[in-house]
């Protein structure tokens, strides 16, 4: 999925999307309203596509081991249904 469709579909249906470059990569999470669990990515800087999407929980990696926490998904769509699903703060479901 291309970097615009991506953020189009986050602002949508989870909340706004905060970039934060990393070297070579930057990374894109969005968060719903009052939750911890969020959505990530990271994209190239020589792409326009998305890799590594996965749902995590606010500050639950370990960077002194580099353990990443969280479940990785194969697409935007699995990981919208998943964080609306099972972990948006039921208030602000009906957003």
């Amino acid at each position: 999925m291309k970097l615009k469709n991506a953020i189009v579909q986050l602002e949508k249906h989870i909340g706004p999307v905060n970039a934060t470059p990393h070297g070579e990569l930057t990374k894109y999470r969005a968060v719903p309203p009052g939750g911890r669990t969020g959505i990530e990515f990271l994209v190239t800087k020589s792409s326009d596509e998305i890799v590594n999407l996965r749902v995590a929980e606010r500050g639950e990696d370990n960077h002194r081991t580099e353990c990443r926490s969280g479940w990785w998904c194969k697409n935007m769509k699995q990981m919208i249904e998943y964080v609306r699903g099972r972990h948006w703060p039921s208030d602000a479901r009906e957003a």
